[in-house]
């Protein structure tokens, strides 16, 4: 298969990583799941890591802004460990309903979504199979 960023023929492994920015009075944030070969892995994670270090402008990324950067660090190594693999579609599905909720300004939901995407990533392995 087909690395979906440099769309060269390679063992792909599966990596869900979010970002958030923050600007003053909005916040933006993207949650994607993907299939890319290591080096891609490697370079997507460090994007994305930029993005969570200067994306604190606002109060709801102050509280989410730290979560995604842990939860894509765990997508990172264990992509980078594991065996080719695909994303976990249940750790995709509470990743995007977390990122409902807040957009909904309801983060007790988007908290708890959250919490379960990291447990499950730290005790049921990794989000990618």
């Amino acid at each position: 298969m087909d690395c979906e960023r440099c769309l060269k023929e390679a063992p792909l492994v599966g990596v869900v990583y979010a970002w958030n920015f923050g600007a003053i009075a909005v916040r933006f944030s993207h949650i994607k799941a993907y299939r890319l070969c290591r080096p891609c892995v490697h370079k997507a994670y460090w994007i994305n890591f930029c993005i969570l270090i200067v994306g604190w402008a606002s109060i709801t990324s102050l509280i989410f802004a730290p979560l995604f950067l842990v939860q894509n660090t765990i997508q990172y190594v264990r992509a980078l460990t594991s065996r080719t693999a695909a994303p976990d579609p249940e750790g995709v599905e509470l990743l995007k309903s977390a990122s409902a909720a807040m957009a909904q300004k309801d983060y007790v939901s988007a908290e708890r979504d959250l919490r379960a995407a990291l447990a499950r990533a730290e005790s049921a392995g990794p989000l990618c199979r």
